[in-house]
């Protein structure tokens, strides 16, 4: 799964998508990218790995194919949301995102979360 996968896998999860279900909207790019960035370099940490910002969201991202379709588009959403100023949204998907990470982390503990409202 690509950046660009993941980010309209987020987008759509929150229902910012225009009348074509296009969600190439310029003004969730940059901080969409931001949440993406966030989330992977979480998510790499919590499996020992180190991150690299990515180059390009055209780049396949190498995680294992649960955590990229399970646990990261809703942590990209939750930012996404907190961006746009939707707390709901940002609560429901902190929340969603909390839980999934839990199965990333190999013993299953978290010691830090998302804060939601």
């Amino acid at each position: 799964m690509t950046g660009k996968e993941i980010i309209s896998k987020s987008l759509m999860l929150l229902g910012l998508q225009d009348s074509t279900g296009n969600t190439s909207d310029a003004r969730f790019l940059a901080l969409s990218k931001n949440a993406l960035c966030f989330v992977l370099a979480d998510i790499f940490s919590r499996l020992g790995q180190d991150f690299e910002e990515l180059k390009s969201l055209d780049v396949q991202i190498d995680l294992p194919r649960q955590v990229l379709y399970d646990c990261v588009p809703y942590g990209v959403a939750a930012f996404v949301a907190e961006g746009v100023g939707d707390g709901d949204k940002q609560q429901y998907f902190s929340a969603i995102y909390n839980l999934k990470r839990g199965s990333v982390v190999p013993n299953g503990d978290i010691g830090d979360i998302i804060p939601a409202p």
